[in-house]
């Protein structure tokens, strides 16, 4: 079976992260037909390999190997898109492999976020506790299920729904998301080695969650 590239297309999300969409998506997108076309490469596959990179990062954190550890984390979250698209493409989702993505996703990320912090602000053994903490509450909170309300989602007033809208068309969200963060504090500040630029990676990459925290809490309690 070939798989065309415009066929490929349809496995992209309507809208996601940025980092995704302007990084990620030219790449896999051109990588997901030739996998197509391989019955024996299946998304949940896909998701173990991810998986397994990704939790490489955790003990190469912990160990203070911050650019291997950032290589393994970006490799695995590049399997963890391409798993969905090749689902999405060929219509296979599955409540299994969507449980296993997920679980896998929130263990793997709270591990090397905390093996982050206990390097990068070694006079606080409070903040790991803190990091796992906020990432695991802002991953339950994404996910707890609200009744949807009538009319559907509002509409942005003015210029912010023209750029919000500007930007939907290039499947990009107007607010940056937690992948957005993960790949700052996880992926491209962990390649400078220093510990002071990984501090502030987390500490923005926490700020956000906690932001996206007060949404999912505004959005359960308006439902």
């Amino acid at each position: 079976m070939i798989v065309r590239a415009p066929a490929a297309a349809a496995g992209a999300k309507p809208l996601d992260a940025w980092w995704t969409v302007l990084v990620v998506d030219p790449f896999a997108l051109r990588l997901l037909p030739a996998l197509a076309a391989r019955p024996w490469v299946t998304p949940l596959r896909l998701t173990l390999v991810g998986a397994a990179l990704s939790a490489g990062s955790v003990p190469a954190f912990a160990t203070e190997h911050y650019v291997l550890g950032a290589l393994l984390f970006q490799a695995g979250f590049f399997f963890d898109c391409l798993d969905g698209k090749l689902a999405r493409m060929r219509r296979e989702t599955s409540a299994l492999g969507a449980f296993l993505d997920q679980a896998l996703d929130v263990l793997i990320r709270t591990g090397a976020f905390v093996a982050l912090a206990w390097h990068a602000f070694p006079d606080s053994r409070l903040a790991p506790a803190l990091v796992a903490g906020i990432v695991l509450f802002e991953s339950w909170l994404r996910v707890f299920p609200a009744r949807p309300r009538e009319g559907g989602g509002a509409s942005l007033p003015g210029a912010l729904g023209r750029v919000r809208a500007a930007l939907a068309r290039r499947r990009l969200v107007l607010l940056p998301s937690t992948v957005d963060m993960e790949t700052v504090a996880l992926f491209l500040l962990p390649l400078t080695r220093s510990t002071g630029a990984i501090a502030v990676g987390l500490v923005i990459a926490l700020a956000g969650y906690a932001f996206y925290c007060l949404l999912h809490v505004r959005r359960l309690v308006r439902s």
